[in-house]
């Protein structure tokens, strides 16, 4: 059981342990493999999270840099127009970033009502 929980503390997740009896260590067992299954989702989870964040923001930034780099070379003329499109994609991060500050928030006061 300590390598599980060793392996487990080096985050990886996918570790079993073998339940071989109806005892306490069996029941012990049966709540470590129940745990370790939960972990594994929520990593697999934030992982696909982290994923669809990045490309949230990675679509509003390249837009104001093309809108940036039209503007330089000239391709579009009207700098106005140029740039409101890039304070409309600020908007987009700044909403983006928001939402992310909420759920850290809401998984803060998760965590901390969980320990009282």
């Amino acid at each position: 059981m300590r390598d599980a929980v060793d392996t487990m503390a080096h985050r990886d997740f996918s570790v079993r342990l073998p339940v071989t009896a109806h005892d306490e260590m069996g029941s012990l067992s049966e709540s470590f493999n129940f745990m370790a299954e939960a972990l594994e989702r929520e990593e697999a989870l934030r992982k696909h999270l982290t994923s669809n964040i990045a490309h949230e923001l990675r679509t509003p930034l390249s837009i104001m840099k093309a809108n940036v780099e039209a503007i330089l070379d000239g391709v579009i003329e009207d700098k106005d127009r140029g740039i409101k499109n890039i304070q409309a994609e600020v908007e987009k991060l700044i909403s983006l970033v928001l939402g992310i500050e909420d759920i850290t928030k809401a998984e803060a006061s998760f965590f901390c009502q969980k320990r009282l």
